[in-house]
């Protein structure tokens, strides 16, 4: 991109009061509260990929700890597979 490039974007109401509102509590333009955000986010991941590790955000990570503590529920092609595996077959 070049320098001072626009970026546009397309929102939902919701989402775009959502923005409205934290750009108010910061007391900063959406313009203004998206660049920030979005440049902070960006110099994150790419820290990240940098060093191979995956940045995630506090929901992100909430979501990542509640699926690995859900049981999967194998398919019976999975469950033969298991019985080869181990010899059982």
């Amino acid at each position: 991109m070049s320098e001072g490039a626009r970026v546009v974007i397309e929102l939902d109401r919701e989402a775009a009061a959502c923005i409205a509102a934290a750009a108010k509590t910061r007391g900063v333009s959406v313009g203004d509260y998206v660049r920030d955000i979005a440049v902070n986010q960006a110099r994150r991941d790419i820290r990240a990929s940098e060093h191979d590790v995956i940045a995630l955000t506090p929901e992100q990570q909430l979501e990542l700890w509640k699926a690995l503590q859900e049981s999967p529920q194998l398919t019976d092609e999975q469950r033969r597979l298991g019985a080869i595996i181990r010899g059982e077959a």
